[in-house]
């Protein structure tokens, strides 16, 4: 906030002339906000996972190497989805931001100026683009929210698939005496941690 606040007060003045006030001060609170929160998080949450990959996949190939090569049926296209999944929230978020900012902008101006509203009369013109930016907003979240069950639906559902097709190879192995109940019971353990490492 310190850096963003800097860089604004060192621009001309023809900046703030083009720039809404309700944009800058929505991006000195919502959105600083919001990248601090998802650095810590995000961080946390890849070292933490990587860790767990690492230790998880040492015992799974320690136990069946055949098995371990099975279980990663998956990997590529959980990566892959997530890639997707990953870019197309961050346009919608990009853009979520956007109509927000937009409609604080309409409220801060309309408020800020209410004399000057009531004086011509604007409110309902005022209310009108304050709900124009609100209804955009939640078109993009409802997007947001289709797009997220469609990764969640996928995400959970391929583990599954996956776990299915190690527990049916699996139990052929302890039926040829390859390995036994209780290694292939220790090896599905170990795949739901992966699988669960994997997710977050």
């Amino acid at each position: 906030r310190l850096r963003l606040m800097d860089s604004l007060l060192a621009q001309d003045i023809g900046f703030f002339d083009v720039t809404k006030t309700g944009d800058i001060t929505s991006r000195l609170s919502s959105d600083t906000t919001l990248v601090g929160d998802q650095v810590t998080l995000n961080v946390n949450v890849f070292l933490r996972s990587f860790v767990q990959v690492i230790g998880v996949l040492l015992f799974m190939f320690v136990l069946s190497w055949q098995l371990s090569m099975l279980a990663f049926i998956s990997v590529p296209v959980i990566t892959t989805l997530s890639k997707v999944y990953g870019g197309y929230v961050r346009r919608l978020t990009k853009l979520m931001q956007k109509k927000l900012a937009d409609g604080n902008s309409t409220a801060e101006a309309a408020i800020g100026s209410m004399a000057t509203v009531r004086a011509f009369d604007a409110a309902t013109a005022e209310l009108a683009q304050f709900e124009e930016s609100m209804d955009k907003y939640l078109s993009l979240t409802i997007r947001s929210a289709v797009a997220y069950f469609g990764y969640a639906t996928c995400v959970t559902s391929l583990p599954n698939l996956v776990t299915a097709v190690v527990l049916f190879y699996g139990g052929l192995l302890v039926r040829n005496g390859d390995m036994t109940s209780g290694q292939l019971v220790s090896f599905l353990l170990y795949l739901q941690s992966l699988s669960d490492a994997f997710g977050s």
